[in-house]
């Protein structure tokens, strides 16, 4: 997640999707809500703007869910195809 503030913020999601595989999908934040399962994902962020990024883990269905994340990297590479998560 890359946040700003409550009425800016970019969401990316690994999930299963009707498309029969687990895909990256994106939420956006900009006053309004906007999701998108497309090919590429681009963020914009003004060099003046204070943002957080953070990693996090939702259940969308059930009370509750345990999660442990590990060996977290960050890396300037480019990404294939988003959809494939390849």
């Amino acid at each position: 997640m890359l946040y700003i503030n409550d009425q800016n913020w970019v969401k990316f999601a690994y999930e299963d999707t009707d498309l029969g595989y687990p895909a990256v999908v994106s939420v956006v934040i900009h006053e309004v809500s906007d999701d998108c399962n497309g090919e590429a994902v681009q963020a914009s962020i003004s060099e003046n703007d204070t943002v957080y990024v953070g990693i996090t883990a939702q259940s969308p269905s059930g009370k509750e869910c345990k999660v442990q994340f590990s060996h977290i990297e960050y890396c300037n590479e480019s990404v294939k195809n988003f959809r494939k998560g390849i």
